[in-house]
């Protein structure tokens, strides 16, 4: 089993007095541009572990009390377009985003998203400890628009599906704090896979949401054909039969998401190539047959298609994204 990329920030690094002005350096670096503040910079404490998983970075933090911002000035800096989700391991926080609030107590977790401004307030005397993911923006498949309404909201640690994940996210932080080597690649997959499920429950009962009986049956229509990607029969004429809907009311699902069904099966089939490319543990496999398994035979449809939406070949980003040269 290969070992995972893993760095460890730790202010004992450095001078007791230097200790603060280390940390905001170390979670900006480890994450995008942001500004922490704290009453008490002498002797400040805190550590980070990090493991990055192919687009997805697992960090371990635990800190004495302090607050973050992301601000405008730090988007304008640089802005990846990711996505964050924090399982509050110890202590409280609150976290902050387009204007809720969700309170955080151990075993809860909630989804930001560093494209906006947040703020994280973690004031527990006696410090605090979190698990945070952070992956690109279409990580979980939801269309923008649904993610932007699902930030700042607590899911309950022991209530629902959240009392399905909280502990499996509880373990791997619990790993990356004694031997995070052992992590594999594709345990990255099934942690979004898993936030997927959650938010995708959460989007189709959200308060307020203006089309919940639409917004549901259309999530629940992708859910199916996350099933079913490499089927290379699916077409808009199959999936409304399977549904018993009619082919206009499938495509006004849809278009109100801004896009098409078939433009929206094309995407997670590329994603889902994309993220096969860079997994070390399908390397015996070409990039024709990691094509196929995703309902894409025709090469040179394919390849063409991947480059447009990645700005290389699959076999150019296999190269770059694999951490040695690919042998079959």
């Amino acid at each position: 089993m290969s070992s995972t990329p893993t760095t460890r920030l730790t202010t004992t690094a450095v001078d007791a007095r230097e200790g603060f002005d280390y940390w905001n350096d170390a979670v900006s670096s480890t994450f995008v541009p942001l500004e922490c503040r704290t009453g008490t910079p002498a002797g400040f404490q805190g550590e980070i572990v990090n493991v990055s998983l192919g687009d997805v970075q697992l960090s371990l933090v635990t800190a004495a009390p302090h607050q973050v911002q992301r601000t405008r000035r730090g988007i304008a800096r640089n802005d990846p377009g990711l996505l964050k989700v924090c399982l509050q391991l110890r202590g409280s926080g609150r976290i902050g985003q387009d204007g809720r609030e969700a309170e955080m107590r151990p075993g809860d977790f909630t989804l930001y998203d560093t494209t906006r401004p947040y703020t994280l307030s973690f004031d527990d005397p006696t410090g605090f400890g979190a698990f945070v993911v952070m992956f690109p923006g279409d990580g979980l498949g939801l269309p923008r628009d649904t993610v932007n309404r699902l930030t700042a909201i607590r899911v309950s640690g022991t209530d629902g599906l959240g009392a399905v994940v909280s502990p499996f996210m509880r373990a791997l932080a619990e790993t990356m704090g004694t031997e995070a080597e052992v992590l594999p690649p594709r345990i990255a997959l099934n942690v979004l896979a898993l936030l997927e499920t959650v938010y995708r429950q959460r989007a189709a009962v959200a308060p307020g949401e203006p089309e919940r009986v639409s917004t549901a049956r259309r999530l629940a229509i992708q859910e199916w054909l996350d099933l079913r990607l490499g089927d290379p029969e699916l077409s808009p004429e199959t999936i409304a039969a399977a549904h018993h809907i009619s082919l206009r009311y499938l495509h006004q699902l849809f278009a109100e998401d801004g896009t098409s069904v078939s433009r929206w099966i094309k995407d997670r089939r590329l994603e889902g190539c994309r993220r096969d490319l860079a997994d070390p543990m399908l390397v015996r496999f070409s990039v024709a047959a990691l094509a196929a398994r995703w309902g894409m035979f025709d090469a040179a449809v394919f390849s063409r298609s991947f480059r447009t939406a990645f700005g290389l070949s699959p076999r150019e980003y296999r190269m770059r994204a694999l951490p040695r040269p690919v042998t079959r």
